[in-house]
């Protein structure tokens, strides 16, 4: 890792991470969703498209010039976050985690909040090791689309 920067993503880079988004939910969500449902979901292009909703919220982390991952960061809340494949588990993410939390407390913000399916373990290990705290959890019979949120504290 080095010569890390997050800056806003351009336009013109939607479809590199559109394609990163796609091979991590393809690799890592039917674990914990289902082949079929992400087969789906990817079929949809909904994955695709919010990015193009959210594209002024919408970060990349930049590693020389290749894009490493990105977050979807607005207000309070950090609303999607990967890293690529070949990237995981190299300190990426939470490089990318602290930069949000940073942008978020600059927003004026004291707390910063996130989600995830209560299924996601390697998420929800990810967000603990870096100090996220749970604070509501759907019920398990909710199914594969349970919830579960953390906060952090910003000092």
């Amino acid at each position: 890792m080095k010569n890390l920067k997050v800056r806003k993503a351009a336009a013109a880079e939607l479809p590199e991470i559109q394609a990163i988004a796609r091979e991590v939910i393809a690799a890592r969500y039917p674990a914990f969703l289902g082949a079929d449902m992400v087969q789906d979901y990817l079929d949809s292009s909904q994955a695709d498209q919010e990015f193009v909703t959210h594209q002024d919220s919408l970060f990349v982390l930049m590693e020389g010039t290749r894009i490493m991952g990105f977050a979807i960061c607005f207000d309070d809340f950090v609303h999607v976050m990967m890293v690529r494949l070949d990237a995981q588990r190299g300190g990426y993410g939470s490089f990318l985690l602290n930069w949000c939390e940073a942008a978020i407390k600059e927003r004026s913000h004291h707390t910063a909040r996130l989600e995830t399916f209560t299924s996601n373990s390697q998420a929800i290990g990810f967000y603990r090791k870096n100090a996220w705290v749970e604070v509501k959890r759907d019920a398990e019979d909710v199914g594969v689309f349970a919830r579960i949120w953390f906060e952090k504290e910003l000092s």
